[in-house]
């Protein structure tokens, strides 16, 4: 009588695997994205930041595509291991049969972590540029005197009183 061999994975796993190093190459796209718009931020040139932040939307718009992919694929494969949905990849890698799978596992869930962490910390330096940039804007806005409303659409308006004249002197 022989003995049976290893418990084989399911095939769904190899198929995570394969979509959390897609999820890895969107979240680094996604980093490329923010770190340009933070050069464009901190250059001054700010007529590229439409441009900037329309590449970084579709970034965005690929990394939750590629998400919703591995849900659907984590789903199946925490299903077949008896977990529910919504496990972490460390209690997956622990109850899967095959250590090479295992490690992969943990090495997938350290790299994911580390990227995004560097898209987070990014993306708040980012925002913290913009804010400024804009509170430096209203503040112009204000000294000549243009307060800035917003219409019907949500857009922005700026009146400047039309009687304003400067000194040249101050």
């Amino acid at each position: 009588m022989t003995e049976p061999g290893p418990k084989s994975e399911p095939p769904d796993c190899e198929a995570l695997l394969a979509c959390l190093a897609e999820e890895q190459d969107a979240l680094g796209r996604l980093l490329f994205k923010l770190r340009e718009q933070h050069l464009i931020l901190t250059s001054g040139e700010h007529r590229w930041l439409e441009p900037s932040t329309s590449e970084v939307e579709s970034a965005v718009r690929q990394l939750t595509a590629v998400g919703q992919r591995r849900e659907a694929i984590a789903g199946r494969v925490h299903a077949a291991h008896g977990l529910p949905a919504g496990t972490t990849l460390a209690r997956l890698a622990e109850r899967v049969s095959d250590e090479l799978l295992c490690q992969q596992l943990h090495q997938r869930q350290r790299s994911l972590r580390d990227v995004l962490d560097q898209v987070r910390r990014s993306s708040r330096q980012n925002r913290r540029l913009l804010a400024t940039g804009l509170a430096a804007t209203n503040d112009a806005l204000a000294v000549l005197g243009a307060v800035p409303t917003y219409d019907a659409e949500g857009l922005a308006t700026h009146s400047l009183p039309s009687t304003r004249s400067f000194d040249a002197r101050i």
